[in-house]
């Protein structure tokens, strides 16, 4: 075992020796870089490689997901082969979703490269430069190394050269087809397979890839709005089959590892929810220790915060700060829903209708009142085609009466389902019954309510990019953001529950360095940190030291058909 690791590694140093880790604002060279190679033969670019299913597979199985896990991580996180988690959602009979297919092209060297061969024939060419577009933090570099050097020893002919990135830039190149190969991770937005599955779908505004399939396409729709979302069973099993195409057949995506995150507090830490989505911690009700007066609980984050617009937000650095600055209708406390802006609510005898009787004392960090107009406006932005917002197809997943014609422009975004019977009560239609939808508007925060009124004073350009152009109704409210450096969120006075918030400020720092947050930490300047692997064994014994199971996903996505990189 200890001549299998000592080989990996040197391989991995003596790969790295060779290529240079390299950034700018490009990510994607054009196809003009095809020609002749160094030794004569015929070079191609990494986009038209990766167009290839058979050098998508190839790539996929040339790799041991294991050592990732093991030796870089060492977190408790384990190889997945697969798109949609272990022990993440069940049939009736109560057998999980992996238990027809434990996953798809394994790791494989021999079969790797017979899938080489072919799309060597295939596209005839002898050598291919490949540009991977990672994050700048340090588990990523070693990760992208790591592959780096497993590729282009199992597949010859192959180069790798890494893209780092920190994570807006990254997130901005990826958005906009700026990439040909990219580590990636996904974590559920609501506790179903479609969460994962369907952002592949071809006019999803998550299928960065351009991964088209008809029958792929097909299978979501009905599975979200259509006749399988009637029949739970079958709806399971074409799930399943679906996920066979994404990640087996068409190779669009390599699955890496299911999220493990290893921590460690202080033990005057208590309560800090972990949410099974959306945002990852509720600190609502956690407790700390004193500071200069202040309760204070210390936190930091690898990357700055993209955007802070309920709406546009997309990644978990954004949630993490909106789960605890803004309340939807119910608001998360770990796996459990607890009453947020909304008291109750009730569903017609068909599923498709819910009425929510809103508290009436919601106010907003300005004062203002929480009402259904809130709520109503917020949707309805959400699914303005002008709006812009990535996750706009969430409403239709929720099976919003009107969503998807809403979404394309075909109807006013007042036939959006959604509407203010009064100030108090809100209204939702549905074209199907929804299972997860009270959890899926309450767990994920970009459903929370909008201040309408706000976001034109200070309008929609800066609404979210500072703590002055920010109105919040949850249990804290932003008073700094430096980029670069971190923010601080506050107790909000305005908060209904203000009662139940025990601690009055969280600091978050930007520290991209794990050796340096541990640092930190033992020196009294951080009060709960995640563990990388060099740090993990050093607290293995420590009482405070935890395991937390997320149901993260990170992966490698192929350009398969983006051509706005063109």
């Amino acid at each position: 075992m200890f001549k299998k690791k000592l080989a990996l590694i040197m391989t991995v140093l003596m790969v790295v020796l060779s290529f240079t880790a390299c950034g700018g604002n490009s990510a994607v060279s054009s196809s003009s870089d095809e020609g002749s190679s160094t030794d004569g033969g015929k070079a191609i670019d990494g986009l038209t490689l990766v167009r290839n299913v058979n050098a998508r597979k190839a790539i996929s199985m040339a790799y041991d997901k294991s050592f990732i896990c093991d030796e870089i991580l060492a977190n408790g996180s384990f190889v997945a082969d697969y798109f949609v988690p272990k022990d993440f959602n069940f049939n009736s009979k109560g057998e999980d979703f992996r238990t027809k297919y434990d996953g798809f092209n394994h790791f494989n060297v021999e079969e790797a490269r017979k899938y080489w061969a072919k799309a060597k024939e295939e596209l005839d060419f002898d050598s291919a430069k490949l540009e991977f577009l990672v994050f700048d933090s340090e588990s990523s570099k070693k990760i992208s190394e790591y592959i780096q050097a497993q590729l282009t020893d199992a597949l010859p002919g192959l180069s790798v050269q890494i893209v780092q990135q920190p994570f807006k830039n990254k997130i901005d190149l990826a958005n906009n087809g700026k990439f040909q190969m990219e580590f990636a991770i996904w974590g559920p937005d609501y506790v179903d397979p479609t969460t994962f599955l369907g952002m592949w779908q071809s006019d999803d505004g998550n299928n960065d890839i351009g991964y088209n399939n008809k029958k792929y396409d097909e299978i979501l729709k009905s599975a979200l709005v259509g006749e399988l979302a009637l029949n739970p069973d079958e709806r399971f099993e074409k799930l399943q089959e679906a996920e066979k195409m994404l990640v087996e057949e068409d190779a669009a995506l390599s699955p890496l590892y299911q999220k493990v995150v290893s921590i460690v507090q202080k033990p005057y830490i208590k309560d800090v929810y972990a949410n099974p989505v959306g945002g990852d911690y509720t600190f609502k009700y956690m407790d700390s220790q004193v500071v200069d007066g202040e309760k204070l609980f210390r936190f930091y984050d690898a990357s700055d915060i993209p955007s802070l617009d309920t709406n546009k937000a997309m990644d978990q650095v954004s949630f993490i700060r909106l789960v605890n600055m803004m309340e939807g209708l119910y608001y998360p406390m770990g796996e459990k829903l607890v009453p947020g802006v909304a008291k109750d609510h009730t569903i017609s005898a068909d599923g498709k209708t819910y009425t929510f009787n809103l508290r009436k004392d919601a106010k907003w960090s300005n004062g203002d009142s929480v009402t259904a107009h809130d709520f109503v406006y917020s949707w309805r932005r959400l699914a303005n085609p002008d709006t812009g917002a990535q996750y706009a197809q969430m409403v239709e997943v929720a099976g919003i009466k009107n969503a998807k014609a809403v979404m394309l422009g075909e109807k006013p975004i007042e036939e959006l389902g959604v509407k203010a019977i009064d100030d108090y009560t809100l209204e939702v239609n549905l074209d199907v019954p929804v299972p997860y939808f009270k959890e899926l508007v309450s767990y994920f925060q970009v459903f929370c309510p909008i201040n309408e009124k706000f976001v034109n004073q200070v309008g929609e350009d800066k609404f979210g990019t500072g703590p002055e152009y920010i109105v919040c109704n949850g249990p804290f409210k932003m008073s700094e953001w430096k980029i670069g450096y971190g923010d601080t969120l506050v107790k909000n006075e305005n908060y209904w529950d203000k009662g139940s918030v025990n601690v009055d400020k969280i600091t978050f720092r930007v520290i991209k360095d794990n050796n340096a947050v541990v640092n930190m930490y033992e020196s009294g300047e951080l009060d709960r940190i995640g563990l990388a692997s060099q740090n993990v064994e050093k607290y293995l014994d420590d009482p405070n030291y935890q395991k937390i199971s997320r149901f993260g996903i990170a992966y490698l996505r192929f350009n398969v058909g983006n051509d706005k990189s063109r």
